[in-house]
């Protein structure tokens, strides 16, 4: 499988049915899988899971298989001491 998508809605419902964003990056840390935002422009991929990814806004994950054609979309992104996000930090 090159992608999987992965809605993620309501802090509640998540954390109800144990997805939150910690488990997920937990699960795939040692598979050949990218874990990303989807964007209007592009993909948001984080190489390690952060806090503020659970900040529980209505969002799109995709897991993108690395070397696929696909993983070309990535942008690398992370957060800052602050917490603030940095794009293309990794």
């Amino acid at each position: 499988m090159r992608l999987m998508q992965r809605f993620v809605g309501g802090g509640e419902r998540s954390l109800g049915c144990h997805s939150s964003e910690i488990n997920v990056f937990g699960f795939f840390a040692d598979k050949p899988y990218r874990i990303g935002k989807l964007y209007g422009n592009g993909i948001e991929c984080y190489d390690a899971w952060h806090p503020e990814l659970e900040r529980f806004f209505e969002t799109n994950y995709v897991l993108i298989r690395k070397g696929s054609d696909l993983e070309r979309l990535c942008r690398r992104a992370g957060f800052d001491i602050s917490n603030g996000a940095i794009p293309g930090s990794g």
